[in-house]
C-alpha cells in the first residue's frame, strides 16, 4: 500500500500551481536544451538546486498542436497523448472556464463499457475499458478435475452434477455483495447435493429454489461415499475458497466476443487506416443498436428456439434462444446526417478528417530496394535462378 501511494505521489504533474491535472501525463525529455525550458515552465523560471530524477507534466500545459496523436486519443482509439518532438508546454494556468474547454478538447470519447454480466448485454466501444484487462474466475480448471473424478466408476453420479455445479459458480458470483456470503452459497452446494436444503450457516441459512419432490431420487449423493468425499475435497480446497472470495459478476466476456464477431463482419485486414477506422465506428454503430434484441417469437406468440450442439459439450445439444432480426436505425440516421448537413456544408467535417494523423505503413521503416534487383534474385523450385 505505500508503494502504491509513492508511485501514485511521483506520477503527478509537477508544474508548480496545477491543481487539476489531465489523466494523460508526459515525462521530462532527456534532451538538455528541451529540458532546461521544460524546468523553467515547471519552476517559473526559478528552478531549485535539488530536484526529482523524474518529473512529470500533464497535458493541460500544452497547445493542442503538440501531440501527435490527438485525433486517435479523441476517438478512443488511443490510451494516453505522444507529444511531437521538441514540445514545449506553454499554458501556465487555466481558468475553470478555460480548464474545462482544453479538457474537452482532449478527453476521450468514452462510450465504453466493462465486460458485462452473463444474462445481460451492454453496449461497448472501440476502446476497451482498463477494467476489461482484469482477471476474472475461470471455472474450467475446477470442472476438469470434476470431470476426471466422474470418470471413475465409483463416481460415475457426479456426471450428473457437473453442469449444476457450473452454473451455481456464476450464481454465487452475481447474487452475492461480500466474499463470505460467496463461500457460504459456494458451500452450500454439498448440503443440495444431499439433498439437504437447510444450512448451519448464518449467511446462508437455506437454498432460495422452491423445494420440490425429484423425479430421479438416485442422483442425490451420500455423505462418506467416494463420489460425495471426493467433490468435497475439491470444493472445500483453500486455493478454491480463496478464488470464490474474490468471484466479480462484472467481468465476463461473454458480449465482448459478440462484438468481435461484429467486427470481423464489418472490416477485415486488407484496408487502409481510414477505412478500417470508419468500418469499426459501423461496427459499433451497429452492435450497440442490437445488443440487447430480444428473443423471436412464432405467429402464435411463443418463444422460438434452436438445437445447438457447442463444442465444450461434447456432443450434448442445447436449446439457444433465437434472436429477433437485426435493425438498421443507424444507417438512417448517418444518411440524414450525410444529405442535410455534410453535403450542405462539408468544410467543417473535411477538417476534422484530415485532423486524424494517420500513421506511416509498418513497411516504411525499411528501405525499398530496386525492383529489378529483387527480381533477378527471385528463386523458386521451378526457378533456381543466379544462387
Amino acid at each position: 500500500m505505500q508503494q502504491t501511494k509513492q508511485q501514485t505521489k511521483s506520477s503527478r504533474c509537477a508544474v508548480v500551481g496545477c491543481t487539476d491535472p489531465h489523466r494523460s501525463i508526459q515525462n521530462v525529455p532527456a534532451s538538455e536544451e528541451t529540458r532546461a525550458k521544460w524546468m523553467d515552465f515547471i519552476f517559473e523560471c526559478n528552478v531549485p538546486e535539488r530536484i526529482g530524477k523524474i518529473l512529470f507534466v500533464c497535458a493541460n500545459h500544452f497547445e493542442l498542436d503538440c501531440f501527435a496523436n490527438l485525433g486517435q486519443y479523441n476517438a478512443g482509439l488511443a490510451t494516453r497523448l505522444t507529444l511531437q518532438a521538441v514540445s514545449v508546454p506553454s499554458i501556465r494556468r487555466i481558468s475553470d472556464e478555460g480548464n474545462a474547454s482544453t479538457s474537452g478538447q482532449c478527453a476521450r470519447v468514452h462510450h465504453v463499457a466493462c465486460q458485462t454480466d452473463r444474462p445481460k448485454m451492454c453496449t461497448v466501444g472501440t476502446q476497451l475499458s482498463v477494467k476489461t484487462l482484469r482477471p476474472h474466475y475461470k471455472s474450467t480448471g475446477l470442472l476438469k478435475k470434476l470431470v476426471k473424478i466422474a470418470q471413475n466408476k465409483e463416481c460415475e453420479k457426479l456426471k450428473k452434477w457437473l453442469p449444476s455445479i457450473k452454473k451455481h459458480i456464476y450464481w454465487t458470483a452475481a447474487t452475492s455483495t461480500s466474499g463470505p456470503e460467496r463461500v457460504a452459497k459456494w458451500t452450500s452446494l454439498l448440503n443440495h447435493v444431499q439433498d439437504i436444503h437447510s444450512h448451519d450457516d448464518p449467511v446462508f441459512p437455506q437454498c432460495l429454489h422452491p423445494l420440490r419432490i425429484s423425479r430421479d431420487k438416485s442422483k442425490w449423493l451420500t455423505a462418506g461415499t467416494p463420489a460425495f468425499s471426493r467433490l468435497e475435497k475439491v470444493l472445500t480446497n483453500k486455493r478454491v475458497l480463496k478464488d470464490v472470495g474474490k468471484l466479480s459478476p462484472h467481468y465476463q466476456t461473454s458480449s465482448l466476443e459478440s462484438f468481435h464477431s461484429v467486427i470481423l463482419r464489418f472490416a477485415h485486414k486488407n484496408f487502409p487506416f481510414l477505412g478500417m477506422l470508419c468500418r469499426l465506428y459501423l461496427a459499433v454503430l451497429h452492435f450497440n443498436e442490437n445488443a440487447g434484441r430480444p428473443q423471436a417469437t412464432s405467429s402464435a406468440g411463443e418463444p422460438l428456439f434452436k438445437v445447438n450442439f457447442p463444442k465444450y459439450k461434447k456432443g450434448e445439444c442445447t436449446a439457444k434462444p433465437v434472436k429477433a432480426e437485426p435493425t438498421f436505425q443507424y444507417v438512417d440516421n448517418l444518411l440524414d446526417l450525410i444529405f442535410h448537413k455534410v453535403f450542405q456544408d462539408p468544410a467543417p467535417y473535411v477538417n476534422e478528417v484530415l485532423k486524424i494523423p494517420i500513421p506511416a505503413d509498418l513497411s516504411a521503416q525499411f528501405d525499398k530496394p530496386d525492383k529489378r534487383e529483387v527480381v533477378a534474385s527471385y528463386v523458386s523450385r521451378f526457378n533456381q535462378g543466379q544462387v
